[in-house]
């Protein structure tokens, strides 16, 4: 998603230069300062403190998971079985090349091998 609150917690970078947004994983915090963006930018040392804090503690699940620009490319959620089947089709497809593959470059070696 992105996380327009997060510019009013922390404006710097984000409404400097390009006018970024960063992205991130839905979490309960970010729901909840969306839907309240003036106040959070009334509490926004409060609320940088929360995200600095609950970040060094280990625990960035509960306020911020950022997410890059690629999350914006994501176009649809795959079946973890859709997946799988792809993974298998491309091993075997890779397997079946194997033989041709070990075969070139073991001819390819021979030819670059020291004679004796």
């Amino acid at each position: 998603m992105k996380a327009d609150v997060l510019n009013d917690i922390s404006p710097l970078p984000g409404t400097a230069g390009f006018g970024t947004v960063l992205r991130s994983i839905r979490t309960a915090f970010l729901d909840e300062w969306t839907a309240k963006r003036e106040e959070a930018r009334r509490e926004r040392d409060r609320l940088r403190s929360e995200v600095v804090s609950t970040t060094q503690a280990g625990r960035p699940h509960a306020t911020l998971l950022t997410a890059g620009q690629s999350a914006g490319g994501i176009t649809e959620i795959l079946d973890v079985a859709e997946v799988m089947h792809e993974l298998v089709v491309e091993a075997e497809a890779a397997l079946a090349r194997a033989p041709e593959l070990v075969k070139a470059a073991s001819h390819k070696d021979r030819r670059h091998a020291p004679r004796v």
